[in-house]
């Protein structure tokens, strides 16, 4: 069972999703997981944002 202090689960769309697939495998040389694929995105937005 995943420690719920540290993960939480995300719904999203299917279309969003199969955007976040093709993104996985184009982001870098090796695809990526979904999850690590959000993670990715998201800390990118902050640091263009900076931390809220």
């Amino acid at each position: 069972m995943p420690d719920i202090q540290k993960y939480k689960s995300v719904s999203v769309p299917a279309d969003t999703y199969k955007i976040l697939v093709h993104l996985s495998k184009n982001i870098f040389e090796a695809p990526l997981t979904i999850s690590k694929t959000i993670e990715y995105l998201a800390r990118k937005e902050e640091k263009k944002n900076g931390k809220g």
